[in-house]
């Protein structure tokens, strides 16, 4: 990280994730097509950004900062 982005943190690097290309029916007919058998979507990932809006993860999940959006929610309305 200090090599390559200068004392930038983890946390910085979050209002550039926009999802902007995700598309849930997308996403969702990929996997039906592939063949699998199941998938996991990391919904909150190690550091405790959701990937929904948390009342207990406020302002670091997907709904304040970055994609600004439920990325979880628009999930599940597709499967």
């Amino acid at each position: 990280m200090e090599k390559h982005f200068h004392g930038q943190s983890y946390a910085d690097f979050a209002s550039q994730f926009t999802a902007e290309d995700f598309n849930p029916v997308e996403f969702a007919s990929i996997v039906k097509v592939s063949g699998a058998k199941y998938f996991v979507l990391t919904s909150k990932h190690h550091e405790g950004f959701t990937m929904w809006p948390s009342n207990t993860s406020w302002n670091w999940n997907s709904r304040d900062i970055g994609p600004k959006r439920d990325i979880v929610g628009k999930q599940k309305t597709v499967i």
